[in-house]
């Protein structure tokens, strides 16, 4: 993604199996597609590598 929206949950159809956070604001990426079950925070710089059921599927950028 180039330039995400801040606040808004956003969908990452697929899951995500590797999330690199190459932006300047905190990453929470969640378990569902409704950003509810948050799973993990990647904070500016860093990533995280997930597989089978903990793959992702949706993130928000911004403080919860």
């Amino acid at each position: 993604m180039l330039n995400p929206p801040d606040e808004e949950c956003i969908v990452m159809p697929g899951g995500g199996g590797v999330v690199n956070n190459i932006t300047d604001t905190v990453a929470t990426v969640f378990r569902d597609e409704g950003c509810s079950v948050p799973q993990d925070t990647l904070y500016p710089g860093n990533s995280g590598a997930y597989g089978g059921a903990d793959v992702p599927h949706s993130v928000y950028f911004g403080q919860l």
